[in-house]
Formats: structure tokens, C-alpha cells, sequence
């Protein structure tokens, strides 16, 4: 999948969205510092977009790990799919991370009509009764939030973002008396939390900037 963008001065460079490979790590370690130092908060505290995370996925990173390179091979984007399904309903989902200077363009747009299509394959695949396809981006990322409607995303909620700060600045939760805090406890916890969870999102099932098949 290649195509022409439109570059500064007027130059054009093209772009491709290929599969990963293990020798793109550095690249994408240099892409995520780039990504962080811009997506900063008025404090200077970086939002963090969330790594993917195999543990939560049936698919091969090799595979199902897209990258957006220019002609030179420099990477400019990512965004690994998660896949979360059963019999009712499918979910899968990405973070894109994608360059400052290359969001909400035509190189963003590739990468994420590379993800719908594998998506729709996953769906299936799955044989879910309903599947959602969703991804993730920052409410200040304007041009980024543009560019998903224009592809039929639709934005159903926010979700609080996770800051690294430092912890020796963080104050001791205040917890209420009638509050336990524990660690979680499997097969005795679990009917309780499903429980939780059906209330909490009883109204929507589906996630931020989703598209149903």
C-alpha cells in the first residue's frame, strides 16, 4: 500500500505501511521519544501512549504489527492490533503512535485503513455476533481526532490518561474507612467484578473513537 504525500516545501515523499520487523525496534524507540517529547501538558508532563501489549492478544507481531516508512525506510508510525473476542461481542483495538510532524496526514490515514482491513479479517475470523474496532488518540491531537471522523470513527468517550511523574511528589491516598484496597482474588473476586463492569458500562459497550461491522 503506497502512496504519495504532500511534504514541506512542497516536495513529495512517498510512504508505505508494511508488516514489522525485529530490526525496526530502535527505529521505534527513536519514534516513541518523539511522540512523547510533543505530547506534553501545560506542567511538562508527558501523556504516554500506551505500548502493545502481547499478553493481551492472540495475534503474531509479525503479522499483526504495521509500520509507516518513507522511501528512505525512516518509521514514522506504528500501531500493533489486540484482539479480545467471544461469542456476543469482538474487540480490536490499537494505539497508533505516529510522528508530530505526520499525524492526521495521508501516512496516518494508510496506517489506519491498513488496520480497518485486517480488522474486518480478525472480525470475522472471530465470528462474533458484533465486533468493534477502536483506536486511541489524545483530546488535544485536533488533527489526529479530524482525521478518524473522517474515516467513520465515532467518539463515544474519554478515558483519564496515565502520567509518569516522579513518586516521591505523590501524596499518600486518602482511602475512606469502609474502603479495602487488595490485590485481586482469582475465583473469588471474579462474579463480583464481572458484575462491576456490566453496571459501569451498561448504557455503551463500545470504546472511545469505535466502528462497528
Amino acid at each position: 500500500m503506497t502512496r504519495h504525500a504532500n511534504w514541506r516545501a512542497g516536495r513529495t515523499v512517498p510512504v508505505s505501511v508494511r508488516t514489522y520487523r525485529d530490526d525496526d525496534l530502535e527505529a521505534i524507540a527513536e519514534l516513541r521519544k518523539a511522540a512523547a517529547a510533543f505530547d506534553q501538558t501545560t506542567d511538562r508532563i508527558v501523556i504516554v501512549e500506551p505500548p502493545a501489549d502481547p499478553a493481551c492478544t492472540t495475534t503474531k507481531p509479525h503479522r499483526d504489527t504495521y509500520v509507516v516508512v518513507d522511501k528512505a525506510g525512516r518509521i514514522f508510525g506504528l500501531a500493533q492490533l489486540q484482539v479480545m473476542t467471544g461469542p456476543q461481542r469482538g474487540f480490536i483495538w490499537a494505539f497508533p503512535v505516529v510522528h508530530p510532524e505526520r499525524r492526521g496526514t495521508i501516512a496516518e490515514r494508510l496506517l489506519l485503513e491498513r488496520l480497518w482491513d485486517r480488522a474486518c479479517e480478525l472480525g470475522r475470523q472471530a465470528r462474533s455476533k458484533q465486533a468493534y474496532f477502536y483506536v486511541h488518540c489524545a483530546s488535544h491531537q485536533i488533527e489526529r481526532i479530524t482525521l478518524y471522523e473522517s474515516l467513520g470513527l465515532q467518539a463515544l468517550r474519554d478515558r483519564p490518561h496515565m502520567i509518569y511523574e516522579p513518586l516521591a511528589s505523590l501524596p499518600i491516598p486518602a482511602i475512606p474507612p469502609a474502603i479495602e484496597v487488595r490485590t485481586y482474588a482469582k475465583g473469588r473476586d471474579d462474579t463480583a467484578a464481572l458484575r462491576t463492569l456490566n453496571e459501569a458500562f451498561a448504557e455503551e459497550w463500545a470504546p472511545p473513537w469505535a466502528r462497528s461491522r
